[in-house]
């Protein structure tokens, strides 16, 4: 079977503005970086919060326990199967734990709300939530991603 070669390309056309749009622009863009930021520092000041409590350092530990264990040369499949329903177990209770804190995808809508309303009229709520979904797609990385399983 052939391969078929797609060919795409795109056309760039100049953008003719004038001064007072450069400046709107400009500003607009200001904006937008400031309630990024200001969203972004809000979410890891809740995330530090809730990383110092006891219950998600404990469950830190564990996972990091039940991985050791679950690579360790000498487990049999039954040890190994267990461990991994604790985990599973462990990550469903920190989901939790973010549901209830709003490190969710909707959650930073609802953060970003009283930012955004300071920018109200410059910035319109559709930016504001394509904004906060952008920070989310940082965040989901920090918070979902294996590396960071066991101390998060």
């Amino acid at each position: 079977m052939k391969k078929i070669e797609k060919h795409l390309y795109a056309y760039t056309l100049p953008l003719h503005t004038e001064r007072f749009q450069e400046d709107l622009l400009k500003k607009r863009f200001g904006l937008c970086e400031k309630i990024y930021n200001s969203l972004n520092h809000k979410v890891y000041t809740i995330y530090f919060e809730l990383s110092k409590t006891r219950e998600y350092r404990q469950d830190s530990l564990q996972i990091e326990q039940l991985t050791k264990s679950m690579f360790s040369k000498d487990a049999s499949q039954e040890e190994i199967d267990r461990a991994t329903n604790l985990r599973n177990e462990i990550f469903e209770k920190r989901k939790r734990l973010y549901y209830e804190n709003k490190l969710t995808k909707f959650g930073f809508n609802t953060l970003v709300n009283p930012i955004y309303k300071i920018y109200s009229s410059n910035i319109d709520s559709n930016t504001a939530m394509e904004l906060a979904f952008a920070c989310w797609n940082a965040w989901e990385k920090i918070l979902y991603s294996p590396q960071n399983a066991g101390g998060g």
